[in-house]
């Protein structure tokens, strides 16, 4: 089979205007009925609704009316959701083990904005409130988790985690694995890199080569 040039770039002044005015006459004659049918079958229904059935359910039914767009689109995310839903995952959720291996002082743990006492540990009870608050995802036991002493102290969106997303999977539908414990190498490499970036938020990028601290980094 010959296969056709595509490389505009060859075609001659009166090639181009002859494509062009091809173009425009072909979309010219086509009704809008038409034209959604195009190009709805250029992109496929079966993307959109995940399977043979409804795709010829899709095809049948999507018009260029209002309604029908409206009802393509509810199809489209019904079956995405379903699918996301089959694909949810119901498994163990490990953690690293630092809040049983540490408590009750939690010093591994998240404790920011909470009371804490004298030797810098949180304040068991206060730490207990945000397990209640995390593990209930009740608004009211967030509002009842102590929070520090200094003025204007509070969490920044702690129920952001419990939102449903309307794109794509949910955030309950995927897994990670634990992050390394607290005696770990990796979070003794981190924080060790934290020291050393603390003590260079000084320097100047230009002075890097030729600082002592940069070059002890």
């Amino acid at each position: 089979m010959k296969e056709k040039n595509l490389n505009v770039e060859n075609e001659t002044p009166q090639e181009e205007s002859l494509n062009n005015s091809s173009r425009r006459g072909f979309l010219g004659h086509l009704t809008k009925a038409a034209i959604a049918t195009a190009a709805f079958g250029a992109i496929g229904a079966k993307p959109f609704l995940g399977g043979k059935s409804s795709e010829v359910a899709a095809q049948e039914r999507l018009l260029p009316s209002t309604l029908a767009r409206a009802t393509a689109a509810r199809d489209y995310r019904i079956n995405t959701a379903i699918e996301n839903f089959n694909t949810t995952y119901i498994g163990p959720r490990p953690d690293n083990g630092d809040e049983a291996l540490y408590a009750p002082r939690y010093f591994a743990n998240y404790t920011k904005g909470m009371p804490h006492q004298d030797n810098g540990e949180v304040v068991p009870s206060a730490y207990h409130a945000l397990l209640t608050a995390v593990n209930s995802g009740n608004p009211a036991d967030f509002e009842a988790i102590p929070l520090g002493a200094s003025p204007g102290t509070q969490f920044i969106s702690p129920q952001a985690g419990f939102a449903f997303d309307l794109e794509g999977k949910d955030a309950f539908c995927f897994t990670q694995p634990p992050p390394p414990a607290f005696n770990s190498r990796e979070i003794a490499a981190e924080i060790a890199e934290n020291y050393w970036m603390a003590l260079l938020r000084d320097t100047p990028f230009n002075d890097y080569a030729t600082s002592q601290v940069a070059n002890d980094a």
